[in-house]
């Protein structure tokens, strides 16, 4: 495959939308607020998705994670994907991609 590992981690987002948004719910209402964190696991070769608490960010990714949750609605989701090349933040509305919408 071509292509950086962030250009690849970017592609498995694009396709896994929906579901990714739908772990994100589930683990926020068992974890409370947080982020999914995305990456690259080179010995395996996958990719990996964890959803870590605000609690347990570091202080760099917490300080950014806490100015985007402050300018944003509460219908803004985070994602932070982490490639030795690049890391970065994605915001979703989940009203966009939950499995079950409210009206």
């Amino acid at each position: 495959m071509s292509g950086s590992i962030y250009d690849k981690l970017l592609a498995f987002v694009n396709g896994n939308t929906t579901a990714l948004c739908n772990i994100y719910k589930d683990e926020r209402l068992l974890g409370g607020e947080g982020l999914l964190f995305i990456y690259y696991e080179p010995d395996s070769g996958e990719v990996k998705v964890c959803f870590i608490t605000r609690d347990q960010l570091e202080s760099n990714i917490l300080a950014d994670y806490d100015a985007r949750v402050a300018n944003n609605s509460s219908d803004i989701i985070y994602f932070f994907i982490h490639a030795p090349e690049q890391s970065s933040f994605i915001e979703l509305d989940i009203r966009d991609h939950l499995r079950y919408r409210r009206d």
